[in-house]
């Protein structure tokens, strides 16, 4: 089995005190994780605190994780105390409230933010009401000047988690990598 790495890698340094990541964005579906110096422990989750009963992985070695991975383009955002997003006609909202997502646009970053959470998924107000066409997210996008164009299809948002890990005595490292397995090597 061979891997390919999606975005770049994470290191964090462990200890029986549990450590956890920044928000990552999802982009695959697999998590190749690296323990060095001791036994790790390793959970995924919005705001995960790793304990010694979560999935362990021995000292030295390595583990790839599976995780629930979902995005979708963006043709609308709407500014506020909370942030409306509106999906292409034709698509629904692939997300549901609690999830945490991170929304990124590669027209102007100042709207762009990391891991916040789905308050609601909403329809357009139409007799389509029942299909979810908008996320409304906890974030306070107020202060953003200007307007964001995401009819091109620049805008994405997709779902992200945070890593947590922590040794059963002494310190370690943890290197954290998104990958795509792409069969036999």
């Amino acid at each position: 089995m061979t891997h390919r790495p999606v975005e770049d890698g994470i290191a964090l340094s462990t200890s029986a005190t549990p450590a956890k990541t920044a928000a990552i964005a999802g982009k695959s579906t697999a998590l190749r994780i690296v323990a060095t110096g001791q036994n790790t422990f390793v959970a995924i989750g919005t705001e995960p605190t790793a304990t010694t009963a979560n999935y362990a992985i021995p000292k030295d070695s390595a583990a790839t994780l599976a995780f629930s991975n979902s995005s979708a383009s963006i043709v609308a955002y709407e500014k506020g105390t909370t942030t409306t997003l509106t999906f292409p006609e034709g698509t629904t909202c692939p997300f549901a409230a609690g999830d945490y997502v991170t929304f990124t646009n590669n027209i102007n970053s100042d709207f762009n933010f990391a891991h916040q959470v789905v308050n609601s998924v909403t329809g357009d107000g139409s007799m389509y009401n029942y299909i979810p066409t908008k996320v409304v997210i906890g974030y306070n996008s107020s202060a953003v000047s200007g307007t964001l164009d995401c009819s091109a299809g620049t805008c994405t948002i997709r779902s992200s988690f945070k890593v947590s890990a922590r040794t059963d005595a002494g310190t370690g490292a943890a290197y954290i990598q998104q990958i795509q397995i792409t069969g036999e090597a």
